[in-house]
């Protein structure tokens, strides 16, 4: 082999070996991103829930803030800013109060590989409300996308046809300074209340002890559920506490 020739070929392997590093180091087989469990989705959903909560007043804790911001979807935040973050978000959650008696996961349903509607339970004193927080796949991360009431809870009852109801709906509406349009009735159920004050009196208070018919009327108010006895005619009312 000639000078030349040696040359040559010294000069081909030098080029192969820096080509060979260059692949090595920069050609990188791709890297498949598996998506999120379902598993994930509920706890997404659920410590989502947890940090409104928390971030209820009077002690809002300014992490919980910072969590259920950043758990929202692009569009969510949309609808959320974090210079009102408190009043925002439960305008987006759909409730007046925080719900004192705790939370319950009720069910997951899954519609799509990206998509799940994880349902819950919002337990009050006074009763419990439901809510879907609807979540979307986001970078490969459960966000909550958007918060409904499911279909199932609302009933449609004309309240003309019964004053009890009427004074109801009436009187939850001027307790929230909420037009009436905006008080959805879950049910109304005839009862018989032990006496006067339908089972609900005060310590102090006198009550007749004859049997009251009348009606428990349970009312969905800005998101909350509300519970209310009334007589036939809707003459007496007590809300349960």
């Amino acid at each position: 082999m000639s000078k030349n020739n040696l040359i040559i070929l010294i000069i081909f392997l030098v080029i192969l070996v820096i080509l060979g590093s260059w692949w090595f180091f920069n050609i990188k087989s791709p890297v498949v991103i598996s998506p999120p469990s379902h598993e994930e989705a509920e706890l997404v959903g659920y410590n989502f829930m947890l940090n409104f909560v928390a971030m209820a007043p009077p002690e809002s804790d300014p992490v919980a803030m910072e969590k259920a911001y950043n758990a929202l979807s692009v569009s969510a935040k949309n609808q959320v800013s974090r210079e009102n973050i408190v009043s925002e978000m439960a305008f987006f959650i759909g409730v007046q109060d925080v719900p004192d008696q705790g939370i319950s996961v009720e069910d997951l349903q899954i519609t799509d590989t990206d998509r799940a509607t994880l349902i819950l339970g919002l337990n009050y004193s006074g009763g419990r409300t439901i809510r879907n927080v609807n979540m979307v796949v986001e970078n490969g991360e459960w966000k909550v996308d958007s918060i409904s009431v499911p279909e199932q809870e609302v009933i449609d009852i004309p309240t003309g046809d019964n004053p009890a109801l009427v004074e109801v709906v009436s009187l939850a509406a001027e307790n929230a300074q909420v037009p009436q349009n905006e008080i959805v009735v879950i049910s109304i159920t005839e009862m018989d209340w032990p006496d006067g004050c339908l089972g609900l009196a005060t310590p102090e208070e006198f009550c007749t002890q004859a049997i009251v018919p009348g009606y428990e009327i349970i009312v969905l108010v800005a998101g909350e559920t509300q519970i209310f006895r009334t007589d036939m005619a809707g003459l007496v009312i007590r809300q349960e506490k």
